[in-house]
Order: structure tokens, then sequence, then C-alpha cells
């Protein structure tokens, strides 16, 4: 590999790095949208599905496939008004926020892009 491949190779590393670093706080916001959507604030709905969308496709980008998976399937909840089917989903989202963390710091022995 020459030095050029693994330049771009750290960099996308160091940008998966800074990007798992933010999930915690994205997290923070999606939930706080759902908490606010179920005590019947409509405008945390489209709050969520912002955050969700933006969730799914910086995932794709950053090849956390299983966490973008599962706001995608959030974000089909939201956008279909079943509130209710959201909050059994929020502890899967916070394991995969977990792993995509421990992923992108290397402490996973699988910590190649999924």
């Amino acid at each position: 590999m020459d030095a050029r491949v693994r330049n771009i190779d750290e960099e996308f590393r160091h940008l998966r790095r800074q990007f798992a670093a933010g999930l915690v706080a994205r997290v923070d916001r999606i939930e706080r949208a759902w908490r606010g959507l179920y005590r019947g604030d409509l405008a945390s709905n489209e709050l969520l599905k912002r955050e969700l969308h933006n969730l799914v496709g910086a995932c794709e980008s950053y090849g956390f496939s299983e966490l973008g998976q599962t706001a995608r399937t959030l974000e089909s909840h939201a956008s279909d008004g079943e509130r209710q089917q959201i909050g059994p989903l929020l502890p899967t989202l916070h394991r995969l926020v977990c792993r995509a963390c421990a992923e992108a710091a290397g402490a996973l022995s699988n910590s190649r892009p999924s």
C-alpha cells in the first residue's frame, strides 16, 4: 500500500472516530425529540424525523450499516406516526452506538467499516 492510500485510510479512520464521538449527542437529541412527541409536542416529530434521517445518511457514509438500518426503521416509525414503536427500539440504538464508538476507536477486532 503506498503512502497516499495509507493517508486516505488514516484520514477516513480519523473522520469515523470524530463521527462516532458525536453519536451520543445525536442519540440524546433523538430521545429528547421522542419524549417531546410522546408528550404531544407535534414539532418534536419533525425534529425526530430530521435527526433520524441525518443519522441514517451519516451511518451509511461512515460504514455503520447496522446502526443506520436501526435509525432507518425508527425514521419510518416516526414518519408513519407510530410513536409507540420507537421507545422499544431506543435501547437497541444505544447498544449500536456503543458498538460504533468501540469500532471507531479500534477497540473491537473487527474495526473495518461494515
